[in-house]
């Protein structure tokens, strides 16, 4: 019989195009475990197990037949018909290879006869290791010769993970209710049979195999040592199972997924799922509008069952697309049965200690909008941490991993897996320090810090290319890091590597960017950006001018030594954070800068209540403390526990209290003018209306420019927009978030949304429902949107081609992520028209004024003599505001960082190899699958001799780790440096230098057309064997090879010495200290928990000895996951192969 043409199958069997037994034939070869579940045992449904089934390790057949003796009655018509039904000398042969099975015991067959029992199903599982689960065809065929072949029928074959792990579930429930089938009769039946003598005899051993072995001896699951070319076959079978299998790895990519994702995301789904494996976790970083959410939800729904629980994390606006559109069992368009729980990153901050306990058991996560995460320093960062990692995966998405830094990167991929978890060759550093010396290095070129050169100074020129040259191997180790967990790809590369990508029926393009600025006219707000500055972090020429803000470090008022110094660090990064918010909101407009001066100074008046003693009811003070929280953003409370700051002041002594209130008494002096100065600078009055002469300029784009056009507005400030949509429509905000300018009829339409609240997911629909895909009469439609950030991420507006950056966010990746709302691939806009508001009139004077701001950062962190890495985020702030203006001035299209963008996977970059490979050698799939078929049982070692430049080892291993990861390695080791020693003529191994272990270069090493099976010469194949033994055993990899056995790190070290010390010597904390040496001795924690310890150890003599033992104390037990050190538990060499020069 012919090999079944597959290429057109769509996973349904009628037995007119495709035959259930072809295709049952096809997936049997494949498994391991076969498990059926029919209502009848027919005979004719003995070819189905004939020579497919020979390597399947067990087959389980369930029937529902009343009794062992009915069954038995069933099977012996079938033994006396004619046979008419189907050929004799097939049923024969499935006949003997079913009494084989039941001899070898590797069938068993159970009978259910609780109830009626009559379904139809056909489990093909894979093998362990595989990267799916297997196949199944369910419907309407029994288990017979018409079922299978003959008669009109209907099945469907099922093999997405979720529904194989449902339908396995369901089956070994039955089975577990079915009562056992005696197999005896079964044999006994067939003996008595037609087919007795065509029966073998099993009793004479198994010595009869080896007549047969001189026609197979060239098999290559038949020999220890192969060719060049089979190691290159088997390295690609191992690495590319699952796409063999589907017939993938050589062709555009098909099969799962084929009808609801293009090309290039059904390539991103399969790359994304080996980081998956290798680390739990997997970054998805394609740029804006190339459909990452396609790509996540089906794999959520690959890697869960109905037994599973899926966390959500994202903004609320995207809780009806996960949970509705994308994963809902009934409705998604990825329907997933397992329980799905969504939470915003605001809800995500709040968690209580009971929720992140309960969190702890979900088995993936998938965070949407994963930038939010950047920052460790938030409470959205450190509860996710807190909820762990233990028995998840984590899909994370967001086009903009970089917003601040390169470290924003590490810090995503931190919330998986840990510096220690990359086991690649990166200079001897980890990841950590390579992104930090990057980042400070790549700082100080774009600073100006380091010269180009060319000044004349020979010395000066030399560190300069020095520093550059180190640069570059720096970013080569990035890159190796990035292609481990990370899929990033912009449009060029799809428009580049992709033909003819349509999404929704529509083909994707680039359409051309141009930017328009809109410069004020009015000198005055130079001026008035000057004395902000001076008002708030002071001048040289004055000393200790500036702002005070008692309630940042309050209690520096009262500290000395190198504490008060790190205090006052604390409130100089506050001062410069508040400066750089006030300068952001007075760019903004008037409302949205009078707000915060506003809640500036009820913060100070709220802080002197505390420091007069006005407060010292409890609960007042509670209130107070509250009060105070809520006039802040998350972003900058991170540093600030105001607990501890209430403490502080009342604390301190009656004279340094007093100093706080004459401090607070001259802060509301200073703000009252400045709120006075800029109220002069930016509005008039007429007739008696309030003018807002920014507003008015837009009034005047939208009347002469911008007749007609859709309008999407955005601004970092809710009283902006609020103010804004009062201003262009005269209708008041808190009545009304839609109106038409002046009421005039067939006037622009204008509608506002921000966060919270004020956000309206009809008003965007009716702002661009072609995108939304939203029903909106014309009469219905908006035609200028207001917006905060909100609408920033995550949406498509692409109804519009204008844009307007009303004012400039600090971070140039969210002036990017603006953007791309609507420059999408599938906008129907050729040009698009990018409007930016600029703050004052002169951009380089006000250049002048943030690189001042950038100056009074370097000066703190010189004077104190250190880095003060508590100035990170003021300075990563500043320095964004900086290249925003830069690339405003230049006239740039562009803010967002490509550093990352176009980085291939290592899955892309293998396949690539591994396809041209296949392409120049005539390689196609059907001998890859062959390949895969010969080996797929054979579990020792093969070993080759391949042309090279050494007479290096070479090796493939699948390892298995205790926390459930697995992964192939693949490894070149240094056959002079190994360290060796023979026992009892038996090699033992060391020392296993490792050479090279990327997984392509050890590929391009290896892969060879050569067929010769070249001889190993006796000796050297006695010592290729007992390497392979080394690696086959699991102590190997652990103690040798990757050396996870270093012990503790320094901090964790000196908290245990010092809670030992006190376990015996402090009767207060002796039980707790005792606690966290136990803990600590046992257990592993993340580089964020260590981190966590790190910085309350640093505080010890803040908080005292027992304040700290406490501290750490509810961190181990409250906020981190402690987990077992993590060992691998299992190996499988594969292949074994020495490169021989000659």
């Amino acid at each position: 019989m012919s090999e079944q043409d597959w290429s057109g199958y769509s996973d349904v069997l009628d037995n007119r195009n495709y035959n259930v037994e072809d295709r049952a034939n096809a997936l049997a070869r494949e498994a391991d475990t076969v498990k059926i579940a029919v209502g009848y045992f027919f005979l004719g449904g003995f070819d189905l197990l004939k020579e497919n089934l020979r390597d399947a390790d067990k087959v389980e057949i369930l029937v529902g037949t009343d009794t062992d003796q009915r069954t038995i009655e069933e099977l012996e018509r079938g033994f006396a018909d004619d046979l008419d039904e189907y050929d004799r000398d097939e049923a024969e042969d499935g006949i003997v290879r079913l009494y084989e099975l039941i001899h070898e015991e590797k069938v068993d067959v159970r009978v259910y006869d609780d109830a009626r029992f009559h379904p139809k199903l056909y489990l093909f599982r894979d093998p362990a290791g595989s990267p799916d689960l297997g196949h199944a065809i369910i419907g309407s065929s029994n288990l017979s010769p018409s079922g299978l072949r003959g008669n009109v029928e209907l099945n469907v074959e099922k093999k997405d993970n979720a529904t194989i792990r449902y339908l396995e579930s369901w089956f070994d429930d039955i089975w577990a209710e079915a009562s056992e089938f005696d197999t005896d009769l079964m044999t006994a039946a067939i003996e008595r049979s037609q087919f007795a003598d065509a029966l073998p005899d099993l009793d004479e051993g198994d010595g009869g195999e080896a007549d047969g072995d001189d026609d197979d001896a060239s098999e290559v699951d038949a020999v220890e040592t192969i060719s060049p070319y089979e190691a290159t076959k088997r390295f690609i079978v191992e690495q590319f199972d699952r796409d063999v299998r589907e017939g993938t790895l050589l062709e555009d990519i098909s099969g799962d997924y084929e009808e609801q994702l293009t090309a290039f995301q059904q390539d991103a789904f399969r790359a994304a799922r080996r980081p998956l494996e290798k680390y739990n976790g997997v970054v998805l970083a394609d740029s804006v509008g190339l459909g990452k959410s396609y790509i996540g939800a089906p794999l959520v729904q690959d890697a869960t069952t109905s037994r599973d629980e899926v966390l959500i994390i994202a903004p609320n606006r995207l809780k009806p697309m996960w949970k509705r559109e994308l994963l809902d069992a009934e409705t998604g368009e990825f329907p997933t049965t397992a329980e799905k729980t969504f939470i915003s990153f605001n809800k995500l901050s709040r968690l209580s200690e009971q929720e992140i306990q309960r969190f702890r058991g979900v088995d993936v996560v998938l965070v949407d909008e994963a930038h939010n995460l950047r920052n460790t320093g938030t409470q959205r960062y450190d509860k996710l941490q807190s909820i762990g990692r233990q028995g998840k995966k984590f899909v994370m998405l967001t086009a903009t991993p970089i917003h601040n830094s390169v470290r924003d990167v590490d810090n995503l991929i931190k919330v998986f897996a840990d510096d220690g978890d990359f086991d690649i060759e990166l200079g001897g550093m980890s990841p950590s320090e390579i992104f930090k010396e990057y980042d400070r290095l790549s700082g100080d070129f774009n600073d100006g810090v380091v010269d180009d050169g060319n000044d004349g100074d020979d010395g000066d020129a030399e560190e300069t290319t020095a520093d550059r040259r180190r640069l570059s191997e720096l970013e080569a180790n990035i890159e190796s890091i990035l292609r481990e967990v990370i899929l990033s790809r912009d449009r060029k590369y799809i428009l580049d590597n992709y033909d003819d990508i349509t999404i929704g029926g529509r083909q994707i393009s680039v359409p051309e960017r141009q930017p328009r600025l809109i410069t004020p006219d009015d000198p005055r707000l130079d001026e008035l950006y000057s004395d902000i500055v001076d008002a708030v972090i002071g001048t040289d020429e004055v000393e200790d001018s500036g702002l005070n803000i008692p309630y940042v470090s309050a209690d520096r008022y009262d500290a000395d030594g190198d504490e008060k110094e790190e205090l006052i660090i604390e409130y100089q990064n506050a001062s410069i954070l508040m400066l750089v918010n006030l300068l952001k909101r007075l760019e903004s407009s008037l409302a949205a800068f009078e707000d915060s001066v506003d809640r500036l100074m009820e913060r100070e008046r709220i802080t002197r209540h505390i420091a007069t003693g006005d407060l010292e009811d409890a609960a007042a003070r509670r209130d107070a403390v509250e009060q105070i929280r809520d006039t802040f953003d998350e972003g900058f409370t991170r540093d600030i526990d105001f607990e501890d700051v209430a403490d502080a002041i009342t604390q301190v002594g009656a004279d340094k209290r007093e100093e706080i209130v004459a401090d607070i008494e001259e802060d509301l002096a200073v703000l009252e003018r400045i709120r006075e100065q800029a109220r002069d600078a930016l509005q008039t009055d007429e007739g008696g209306r309030t003018k807002d002469a920014k507003a008015e300029r837009l009034r005047l784009l939208i009347d002469r420019e911008l007749t007609g056009e859709k309008v999407i507005l955005f601004s970092q400030y809710v009283p902006t927009v609020t103010h804004l949509f009062e201003q262009i429509t005269g209708e008041d905000a808190a009545h009304t978030q839609v109106a038409t300018i002046d009421d005039a009829p067939g006037g622009p339409t204008v509608g506002y949304v921000h966060g919270g609240s004020g956000y309206s997911e009809r008003i965007v629909e009716r702002f661009a429902p072609e995108a939304q895909d939203a029903d909106v009469g014309e009469t219905e439609e908006i035609d200028i949107l207001l917006a905060t950030d909100v609408l920033g991420v995550g949406q498509n507006l692409q109804d519009a081609r204008v844009l307007v950056n009303y004012d400039l966010h600090w971070n140039p990746m969210k002036m990017e992520q603006r953007i791309g709302r609507i420059d999408r691939i599938t906008t129907r806009h050729d040009a698009l028209w990018i409007y930016n508001f600029a703050p004052t009139g002169d951009l380089r004077r006000q250049l002048g004024l943030i690189e001042r701001i950038e100056e009074k950062i370097q000066n703190i962190a010189s004077t104190f003599g250190h880095a003060a890495p508590i100035l990170d985020n003021a300075e990563e702030q500043v320095h964004k505001t900086l290249i925003t203006y830069e690339r405003l001035e230049a006239g740039s299209d562009e803010y967002g960082d490509g550093r990352l963008e176009g980085i291939g996977s290592k899955y892309d970059d293998l396949r690539n190899a591994v396809q041209s490979f296949c392409a120049e050698n005539d390689v196609d799939i059907d001998e890859l699958r062959q390949t895969r078929e010969m080996v797929d049982s054979r579990s020792e070692p093969q070993h080759f001799l391949t042309p090279g430049e050494s007479n290096n080892y070479v090796t493939l291993a699948h390892l298995t780790h205790s926390s459930g990861r697995t992964e192939w390695r693949t490894t070149v080791f240094d056959s002079e440096r190994l360290q060796r020693t023979t026992i009892g003529g038996q090699a033992i191994f060391t020392q296993f230098p490792r050479l090279e272990t990327d997984d392509v270069r050890v590929f391009e090493t290896i892969a060879s057309p050569d067929t010769t099976r070249h001889p190993v010469p006796e000796d050297d194949l006695g010592e290729l064997r007992d390497f392979a033994r080394e690696l086959g055993n699991p102590n190997t990899w652990e103690n040798d090879i990757l050396s996870r056995q270093g012990g503790q790190s320094e901090v964790v070290t000196n908290i245990v010495q010092l809670c030992r010390k006190l376990a015996e010597s402090d009767e207060a904390v002796s039980d707790e200290a005792a606690e966290i040496v136990e803990l600590l001795n046992e257990h592993e924690v993340s580089d964020w928990a260590e981190n966590q310890l790190r910085t309350t150890y640093r505080r010890r003599r803040r908080y005292g000895t027992t304040g700290t033992v406490q501290r750490l104390h509810h961190k181990l037990t409250e906020e981190i996951e402690l987990v077992d050190p993590e060992r691998v538990t299992e190996t499988d060499v594969a292949l074994a192969g020495r490169l021989s020069p000659d």
